[in-house]
C-alpha cells in the first residue's frame, strides 16, 4: 500500500520515516477524506503506538510522517529466530493490547495488525500505521476493490475482515492479536495457504490449530487464551472489548501472578460482558487460587449455568479445595460419566474419595489422571503427595514432589498458581522450597 523512505526534518533535525501511498491508491481515495481519517489516528498518545507527525499531499501523492524507529520489525525478529520464548511473546503481546486497548477506548480500528506493523525498539513493541488502514478503510469504500488492493492481511485478518464486512470493530483486532501471539509462539501463522484465497477458506473450514501440536512446551493456560481469541469468528466473541480483558485477566494471574491486576481487568470484563461464561470460570480460578471459597464455588456454578455442558471440571475441583467433599465427588463423578477419559475428573474424584477414607479407590481415580495425562507434572505431583498421605514411600518423598512443583512453575504447567491454597500441598508449607516458591509467585 506505501512506500517508506527514511528522511531528515530539517526543521527539528531528526531522522524521519516518511510512508508515500501507492499513485493509484491515493488516486482512488483522494485527499480531503485520507489526511482527515489520518488526523483522527494523530490524535492517539500511547507509548506504545508509533506517532503520527505530520501528512500531507504533494504532487497528487498522499503520505505521512512517523518517528524513525531505530530497531527491527518483529517480521524481522521472526524471520531470525522464527518463535520467541514464550515469557517474551507474552510480554510484547501485553504490550500491543494495551495499545489496542487505547486505541479502541477512541473508537479507532488498526485493520491490518501484524508482525510487519509492530516495531521493537529497547526491548518495547510499537505499534505502527494506525493511520493508513484506517484512513483507506474509510475513504476509499466501494473504489478499494477496484484498485485491486484490499485492507488487511490474510494471515492475521479476522473472519468478518475477510467477509468485507464494513464495520469492524475492537474484536477484530483481538482476533489479529491472537494470529500474532500465535505466530511468536509456533514459529507460523494458524492458517497458512498458498494464496489469500486460500488462507481464507481455511479460517472458515478448519477448526483453530492447537499450538502446542508445533511447541509442546507451550502452557495450555496459553493455548486456551489464544484458543478463545481466534474462535472461528472474531463476532462470536460475547462483548468485545469485555472477551479480550478477560483473556488479560487470566494471563496477568496464571502467567504473571499478578493478582490484583487480574482481578481488576476480571470486573471489567464482567461489566462490560455480564454473560461470558468462561469470564466467571477464569475469576473463579483466581478466587479458588486466593483461598476466597465461597466467591470461587459462586462463580464456577455460574459458569456452568451459562454454558451447562462446560466447566463441571471446575465445578468440581473448587468444592474439593473448599473441604466439600461429598459434593465434590458427587460432581467429579458427572464429569466422568459424561467424559471418562477427563483427567481432572478422575483427580478430582480420587482427592475427594481420600478425604473421605476411601484411599484405595482415591489411590486408584489419581494414577488413572496420570495414565491419562502422563506429560502433567502436577497430576505426578499431586500422586506424589496422595502417597504421602496414606504412608507409602517413592513419589510421595516431599524433595520429589517439590522437583515436580518447580518443573510446573517454570513450564506454567497445570495449575500451579493454586498451591498455596490447596489442601494437597499442606504438609510442603514449611519447606523453604515451597515458601521461595510462593514468593516467587507473588503469594507470600
Amino acid at each position: 500500500m506505501a512506500t517508506v523512505y527514511l528522511a531528515r526534518d530539517v526543521k527539528h533535525r531528526r531522522q524521519v520515516a516518511v510512508k508515500v501511498l501507492r499513485p493509484e491508491l491515493a488516486a482512488a481515495l483522494g485527499p480531503d477524506r485520507f489526511l482527515r481519517e489520518v488526523e483522527i489516528a494523530a490524535r492517539l498518545n500511547h507509548p506504545h503506538i508509533l506517532a503520527l507527525y505530520d501528512s500531507g499531499e504533494a504532487d497528487g501523492l498522499l503520505f505521512y510522517v512517523m518517528p524513525y524507529v531505530a530497531g527491527e520489525s518483529l517480521r524481522h525478529r521472526l524471520a531470525r529466530e522464527k518463535q520467541l520464548p514464550v515469557e517474551e511473546a507474552l510480554g510484547i503481546t501485553r504490550q500491543i493490547a494495551s495499545a489496542l486497548g487505547h486505541a479502541h477506548a477512541q473508537n479507532v480500528i488498526h485493520r491490518d495488525l501484524k508482525p510487519e506493523n509492530i516495531l521493537l525498539h529497547e526491548g518495547e513493541a510499537m505499534v505502527a500505521d494506525f493511520g493508513i488502514a484506517l484512513a483507506v478503510s474509510a475513504a476509499a469504500g466501494e473504489r478499494l476493490t477496484e484498485t485491486g488492493l484490499a485492507v488487511g492481511t490474510p494471515e492475521y485478518m479476522s473472519p468478518e475482515q475477510a467477509l468485507s464486512e464494513r464495520q469492524l470493530d475492537a474484536r477484530s483486532d483481538i482476533y489479529s492479536l491472537g494470529c500474532v501471539l500465535y505466530e511468536l509462539l509456533a514459529g507460523e501463522p494458524p492458517y497458512t495457504g498458498r494464496t489469500a484465497q486460500a488462507v481464507i477458506a481455511k479460517r472458515f473450514a478448519d477448526p483453530v490449530p492447537a499450538v502446542r501440536r508445533l511447541r509442546p512446551t507451550i502452557p495450555a493456560s496459553v493455548e486456551q487464551a489464544l484458543m478463545k481469541a481466534l474462535v472461528t469468528r472474531a463476532l462470536a466473541l460475547d462483548g468485545g472489548l469485555g472477551e479480550a480483558h478477560a483473556v488479560l485477566g487470566l494471563l496477568k494471574f496464571v502467567c504473571d501472578f499478578d493478582w490484583a491486576g487480574a482481578e481488576e481487568e476480571f470486573r471489567l470484563a464482567l461489566e462490560l460482558s455480564p454473560g461470558s461464561a468462561d469470564t466467571y470460570d477464569h475469576y473463579g480460578w483466581m478466587c479458588a487460587a486466593l483461598g476466597r471459597y465461597d466467591e470461587a464455588i459462586a462463580m464456577v456454578k455460574r459458569a456452568q449455568e451459562l454454558d451447562p455442558l462446560a466447566h463441571g471440571s471446575d465445578v468440581a475441583s473448587t468444592l474439593l479445595r473448599a473441604g466439600r467433599y461429598e459434593e465434590a465427588a458427587a460432581a467429579a463423578a458427572r464429569v466422568i460419566e459424561f467424559d471418562p477419559r477427563a483427567p481432572r475428573g478422575h483427580s478430582t474424584l480420587g482427592w475427594a474419595k481420600l478425604k473421605m477414607g476411601q484411599h484405595a479407590e482415591g489411590l486408584a481415580e489419581l494414577e488413572q489422571a496420570v495414565a491419562l495425562d502422563p506429560g502433567n507434572t502436577l497430576f505426578l505431583a499431586q500422586l506424589g503427595q496422595a502417597f504421602a498421605e496414606v504412608g507409602r514411600v517413592g513419589l510421595g518423598e516431599q524433595e520429589a514432589a517439590l522437583d515436580a512443583l518447580e518443573r510446573a512453575f517454570v513450564e506454567r504447567e497445570g495449575a500451579v498458581y493454586g498451591i498455596k491454597s490447596s489442601f494437597l500441598f499442606t504438609p510442603l508449607h514449611a519447606h523453604p522450597r515451597f515458601t521461595a516458591l510462593l514468593r516467587k509467585m507473588n503469594l507470600a
